[in-house]
């Protein structure tokens, strides 16, 4: 292709430099969340822009900056991933949507981001949501499972939610990857701290005994 003339190159330098700054300038979330279709230049500062407002102004716009998990540019994704690791439980309540779409997800870094998340919040809010975080036990990922579980933890209190959920708690155990084993395990520890924990096991002893069997092999 022909040399671009200095001229342009000049003018196309001064208009990033003057988007920059107007960038720079603005805390409208609405303003700084239209700068996250632009050039990665404009993506990065726009998201470490929007870090710097409240919670509140930021969940307008999870949706827009949850594809940018995915960005093409490390710094751009890594500026994504610090903007929705600060949000705190008020705000992921406020998104739960977004991040609950996000479990579905091929990727793996968004899979792991959304429950990463959702640990935020307390076993209440997490109950509606608790099918799909089961059946993220059994998902190809180790990682995936090992925080699925993580979150899971939050019922650890509550044994009537994951009562139904029991054998595929157990089959948990048998994972593959042994520290996602170790983390069913300490999950169904925490289950039989409680009576009614207790209570919900019970049919399922000679199931325990075996893993255990197994475990101690």
């Amino acid at each position: 292709p022909p040399p671009t003339h200095p001229l342009t190159h000049h003018r196309q330098l001064l208009w990033s430099v003057r988007s920059v700054t107007l960038l720079m300038a603005s805390t409208n979330s609405d303003e700084l969340a239209l700068m996250l279709g632009q050039g990665p230049v404009m993506r990065e500062k726009a998201l470490r822009l929007l870090s710097q407002l409240d919670d509140s102004a930021i969940v307008p716009h999870v949706r827009t900056i949850w594809p940018i998990l995915e960005d093409t540019e490390w710094s751009v994704r890594n500026a994504a991933m610090m903007l929705l690791g600060r949000l705190e439980e008020e705000a992921v309540a406020g998104c739960i949507d977004v991040i609950t779409d996000a479990l579905t997800h091929t990727s793996l870094n968004e899979r792991c981001q959304a429950l990463e998340m959702l640990e935020r919040l307390d076993g209440g809010s997490l109950a509606p949501h608790l099918d799909i975080l089961i059946q993220l036990l059994t998902d190809s990922e180790w990682p995936v499972r090992s925080a699925a579980l993580e979150v899971l933890q939050k019922f650890g209190a509550l044994p009537a939610p994951l009562g139904p959920h029991l054998p595929a708690l157990l089959l948990s155990l048998k994972d593959e990857h042994t520290y996602v084993a170790s983390q069913a395990l300490e999950l169904l520890r925490a289950l039989a701290s409680s009576t009614a924990g207790l209570r919900a096991l019970a049919p399922y002893a000679p199931k325990l005994l075996a893993v255990a069997g197994c475990l101690a092999g």
